[in-house]
């Protein structure tokens, strides 16, 4: 979303007094059903979603020197 369009939005928002801003809506919706589900099971879809098991943390790596 355009940086202007991103700031009428929320400028709009702030004007009318909501008590939050949201947007895109297609996304704040389904964030919003997320946290009602039980938490494993959003886990798992958070999961899933973002293909975060194909990338496991490795802790034991040392960060890069420069």
């Amino acid at each position: 979303m355009p940086v202007n369009r991103a700031s009428r939005r929320m400028a709009r928002g702030i004007k009318t007094g909501g008590f939050e801003v949201t947007f895109p809506r297609r996304l704040s919706w389904g964030l919003k059903l997320l946290r009602i589900l039980p938490r494993p099971f959003c886990r798992w879809v958070v999961s899933t979603a973002t293909r975060w098991k194909a990338r496991p943390l490795n802790f034991d790596r040392k960060p890069p020197s420069e």
